[in-house]
């Protein structure tokens, strides 16, 4: 009896034994299982709720924490495709593809051909994984963590009521209006600059028209440079606000109102008064004066004379004994710069003649007032007034800015005694005499 009683102990706990194992093994797969539908649930209630609202999504895009956010607006479609628009040039309307993931969270990833990552590859921003953090009633909330250089971004998604794309359409509309505005005239001074009331140092400015961005740079004692970079984000036809803003004396500066009657961009902030406009030269530039009469091997052609010296020029042409006029920079002899004019009496007449020893007056200033100009242009301009003024012009004791351009070899010169004359000379491939 007790023999069989231990048999019957043995096999009822041999069957326990496997009994609990397969309802292990059965409890692991549907943990898998269950993980795996959570996860495909997780990612079909992000995709159902992007594609939920019919007209659209808007956010704005904060991608770093000193910088004003930039308005996008997001139309999720069936098949994983996505329409961004953005007012920021360059990046204006495209459809893409999006896909969704799963690793910590929901991930959100744009492919490289969306205008997002765009904006990230513009504003240095690294990975385009987009964590998902919450979903609410008529938000849906990202952030990105991948930036190893700057603060977490964040992309909020926010329910359209239909009125953001056309939104985004009047900002690229005011961006055409504003672009004029913020382009540099070309019949004003060479020299632009953004001037505080009670602020010592003054900021030069510039506007790329391609990259709808602007520049400020300023100057401390040492001569050092600094530079303000900043996309223009177009709030109306005359109102533009800055994505990154500028701080004069801890007083930030961002938005700016165009005034039709001075042609000035006015600082709308009720502690600062001042404005961008047109003046005179407010940056050093080290060594210019020096980089421009020193150049060997080289040669340079007259270009894009500014309207108040073309017609200048043009004064000159419309005397009778002059055909012509040519500007060339020759290093046979040592010449720096030689303006010709064509007369009947010579082929090319050497008005001015400028040397490397004696026409440096400052770091980026030379004068033609030491110059060589042969008997025969003296003559002609002791008869001629306008060739007179002209050659009194350019032997002005101010003397002219040489301003390096686009790090080429080419030079702006400008008159110091009134900014608004002013033309470029561009380096030859070889020389031309």
């Amino acid at each position: 009896m007790k023999k069989i009683i231990y048999i019957l102990l043995v096999s009822i706990t041999i069957f326990s034994c496997e009994k609990s194992k397969v309802e292990d093994e059965i409890t692991q797969a549907q943990i898998d299982q269950l993980a795996e539908q959570r996860t495909q649930e997780k990612i079909n209630e992000l995709n159902s709720k992007l594609l939920s609202s019919k007209n659209g999504w808007y956010a704005d895009y904060e991608y770093s924490k000193d910088k004003t956010p930039v308005p996008l607006y997001f139309s999720f479609k069936d098949k994983n495709k996505v329409l961004i628009q953005s007012p920021v040039k360059g990046f204006e309307s495209k459809e893409s593809s999006y896909t969704l993931s799963y690793t910590k969270q929901v991930d959100l990833l744009f492919d490289n051909n969306s205008v997002i990552v765009s904006h990230v590859e513009e504003f240095k921003r690294g990975f385009l994984k987009w964590q998902l953090v919450a979903i609410n009633e008529n938000e849906i909330i990202f952030k990105n963590t991948e930036s190893k250089k700057e603060d977490e971004s964040f992309l909020t998604l926010r329910k359209s009521d239909g009125s953001h794309s056309t939104k985004i359409k009047n900002i690229i509309k005011a961006q055409i209006s504003l672009t004029p505005k913020l382009s540099h005239d070309p019949a004003a001074s060479y020299y632009r600059n953004l001037e505080i009331t009670g602020v010592n140092h003054r900021y030069a400015f510039s506007f790329d028209e391609n990259s709808f961005s602007l520049v400020f740079t300023n100057q401390d004692k040492k001569g050092n440079k600094k530079y303000h970079r900043s996309q223009v984000l177009a709030v109306s036809e005359d109102k533009f606000t800055l994505e990154k803003p500028l701080y004069v004396n801890g007083i930030e500066v961002k938005d700016f109102m165009y005034d039709s009657a001075s042609k000035k961009f006015n600082i709308e902030n009720s502690e600062l008064k001042g404005s961008i406009t047109y003046g005179s030269k407010v940056l050093t530039n080290e060594g210019a004066a020096d980089a421009f009469l020193k150049q060997k091997q080289k040669s340079f052609i007259f270009k894009d004379p500014s309207p108040a010296f073309k017609q200048l020029l043009e004064g000159v042409l419309k005397i009778e004994e002059i055909i012509g006029v040519q500007w060339f920079v020759n290093r046979r002899n040592d010449n720096v710069i030689a303006f010709a004019l064509k007369t009947r009496l010579n082929d090319l007449d050497l008005a001015f003649n400028i040397y490397e020893g004696h026409n440096k007056i400052g770091e980026d200033i030379i004068s033609l007032k030491k110059d060589e100009t042969v008997i025969n242009i003296k003559e002609l301009a002791s008869k001629n007034k306008i060739l007179n003024d002209f050659m009194a012009f350019m032997k002005a004791v101010e003397g002219f800015d040489i301003v390096p351009y686009e790090n080429n070899g080419s030079f702006i010169v400008v008159s110091r005694a009134d900014p608004k004359f002013y033309f470029r000379l561009e380096s030859a491939k070889k020389d031309l005499f």
